[in-house]
């Protein structure tokens, strides 16, 4: 029996990004606590733990700390609330999620759809970035049609290009501008890529990774 591996496989730059942030903040001996899981592998959170960084979720009690911020980043509002809190804050959101977050907020006054799963914290983050007229529409959906004037979209970053190249299509012929902001991560279009042209050539495929990963499930 041969093992073949996908070109494109582990943690991508933003993941090993925030691991090493971590770990370098818990080396100052200070009380060091992730705010959500730093990422979504339940064996790289148990590690953590076991070297002193906690998973804290209530951010109600969570004063006097050294915060790491999840690689998928957190609402504006929560952000706020744990630097006023006298929490020294370490951002590890990945620089990739980081601009999403802003362009979101550039544009946070005209009509954005955010395009992706709504109970992920990565899309609730971009939520609180946008404004009034700010909606999310998961993959598939159809969106309510209007006729905008203006249009904004903005993807997840591990969603497929082809449900962002969807979406596009459906809502052109209703707006007279529509911006769209590629948002999606170049290190996950080369996993997706990866993986389907390894099933190609497979008689089975395994796809290892967490559960709650956004980055395992669209690989299914």
């Amino acid at each position: 029996m041969q093992v073949f591996l996908a070109e494109h496989s582990g943690f991508c730059f933003g993941v090993r990004r925030a691991v090493k942030m971590a770990l370098a903040a818990h080396n100052s001996n200070d009380d060091v606590c992730t705010y959500g899981e730093l990422i979504h592998n339940p064996q790289i959170v148990q590690k953590l733990e076991e070297e002193g960084i906690s998973v804290c979720k209530d951010i109600e009690h969570i004063k006097g700390k050294k915060v790491v911020i999840r690689s998928h980043g957190i609402a504006r509002e929560d952000l706020e609330l744990l630097q006023t809190a006298g929490n020294k804050i370490i951002d590890a959101t990945c620089p990739y999620v980081k601009r999403a977050q802003e362009l979101v907020s550039s544009v946070k006054d005209l009509p954005l759809l955010i395009m992706g799963d709504p109970d992920h914290p990565e899309v609730q983050a971009l939520l609180s970035y946008g404004g009034k007229q700010t909606k999310i529409i998961q993959p598939g959906e159809k969106p309510e049609f209007q006729n905008w004037e203006t249009l904004c979209i903005v993807s997840q970053t591990t969603q497929k290009l082809s449900n962002l190249q969807e979406l596009v299509a459906q809502v052109l012929p209703h707006t007279l501008e529509l911006r769209v902001f590629n948002t999606i991560c170049n290190a996950t279009t080369q996993r997706q890529e990866a993986a389907l042209q390894l099933a190609k050539n497979s008689d089975l495929m395994i796809v290892i990774g967490g559960k709650h990963s956004a980055n395992t499930r669209v690989l299914q």
